[in-house]
């Protein structure tokens, strides 16, 4: 049975890089098969539906899987979201030589101060 928790785990997982867009929306639409062809429903089965079916569509430009999109879907899903931005630090590309800047020479404090 297809739940909001696994759905907005799924979504998770794609915002996060673990999976594809091409593979959440293949996922989805196998979702689908199984939730037409399961006779159990979840709590919030109009819910779990409509965002199946969307992020089903999600490969095509009638539906496009916006970060707008997404996180209103995980707050019906009941999981709100905010974006935070990483820094990570990137490798010296390999084929460029690592410019080192000059570090300028220490100068001595002569003392007094100008107002």
């Amino acid at each position: 049975m297809i739940t909001q928790e696994i759905l907005a785990a799924k979504i998770l997982d794609c915002l996060n890089g673990q999976l594809s867009l091409a593979e959440l929306v293949h996922w989805a639409e196998d979702a689908i098969v199984e939730f037409t062809e399961s006779d159990e429903r979840p709590p919030n089965a109009n819910t779990v539906w409509d965002v199946l079916l969307y992020l089903g569509a999600g490969d095509s430009p009638d539906f496009p899987l916006t970060w707008e999109v997404i996180r209103d879907t995980l707050e019906r899903l009941g999981r709100p979201v905010q974006r935070v931005a990483a820094w990570r630090a990137l490798a010296p590309h390999p084929l460029k030589r690592e410019r080192r800047l000059k570090s300028p020479s220490p100068r001595r404090w002569r003392g007094g101060f100008r107002g």
